[in-house]
């Protein structure tokens, strides 16, 4: 297997792990990973578009239309028509979507902590910058 190909079969084993790890931790608060995803971009970046948000996130536009309807009926976000532009409806996140997300960043920064233990600081800086790295290429 050449490198390149070992990279990419780690990032979609690695993805898979995190998927399945992150769904079990979110599963007691009603959402999944894609839509803390959504629910953590909307709380931090709020007065977006579903378009905005797609093509920050790289999601499909069907699957973030998904998303964003079961974030609404939880009452994490709401949509609000842009008072500059009529036919734009921008999203916002409640404050039961920020007290959420707070909860699950918190519930995540200790688990990225556990995870990453066996790194020592080094590897993550260079981690973190070959990932960098990977992801701008998708841009």
């Amino acid at each position: 297997m050449s490198p390149g190909d070992q990279i990419v079969a780690d990032l979609l084993k690695i993805n898979a792990y995190l998927m399945r790890k992150a769904n079990r931790r979110l599963a007691p608060y009603g959402i999944n990973q894609q839509q803390y995803v959504v629910l953590r971009h909307v709380v931090v970046n709020d007065a977006l578009n579903q378009k905005e948000i797609a093509s920050s996130l790289l999601f499909e536009k069907s699957n973030l239309s998904k998303i964003v309807k079961k974030l609404e009926g939880l009452g994490l976000i709401e949509k609000r028509t842009s008072s500059e532009d009529q036919r734009m409806t921008l999203l916002f996140s409640t404050q039961r979507g920020r007290v959420l997300a707070g909860t699950c960043d918190a519930l995540f920064s200790e688990w990225n902590s556990d995870w990453l233990a066996g790194l020592r600081e080094k590897q993550r800086q260079q981690a973190a910058v070959s990932l960098h790295l990977l992801r701008n290429l998708i841009r």
